[in-house]
C-alpha cells in the first residue's frame, strides 16, 4: 500500500494484514481489524492519548462524539456481523452453500 493525502494530515500505523491475499478486493478486512488494534497498543502512539475510537469510515458525524465517563469503557455490539443473529441464517443460506456454523 501507499500513502494517500490524509496519511500527512493523520499520523498513521501501518499493519501487515493477516490476509494479505485481500489486497485484491478490499481495503482492509473487517477480520484483520482486531489484530491491528492489538498490534498498535504496542506502539508509543497508543499511549498518547486518553480514550480510542474506532470507528467505520463510512459513518458520518452529525455531531461530536460524547467523552464517557472516566474509566467506564464504552461498545456497541454490531448485532449484523453475528451469523446466529435472528434471520441471518436464512439469508446466509442463500448465499453460501456450507454450512451456516462454518461461518466463525
Amino acid at each position: 500500500r501507499t500513502d494517500d493525502a490524509i496519511t500527512k494530515e493523520i499520523p498513521t500505523i501501518r499493519v501487515d494484514p493477516l490476509h494479505p491475499q485481500c489486497d485484491h478486493w478490499c481495503e482492509f478486512p473487517v477480520a484483520d481489524r482486531p489484530d491491528a488494534v492489538a498490534k498498535w497498543l504496542l506502539t508509543a502512539d497508543a499511549r498518547l492519548g486518553d480514550f480510542v475510537l474506532i470507528i467505520e469510515t463510512d459513518y458520518i458525524w452529525t455531531k461530536p462524539v460524547p467523552l464517557p465517563p472516566d474509566a467506564v469503557p464504552v461498545a456497541y455490539k454490531y448485532d449484523y456481523i453475528n451469523p446466529s443473529y435472528p434471520g441471518l441464517p436464512q439469508i446466509m443460506k442463500h448465499f453460501y452453500n456450507g454450512s451456516v456454523e462454518d461461518i466463525p
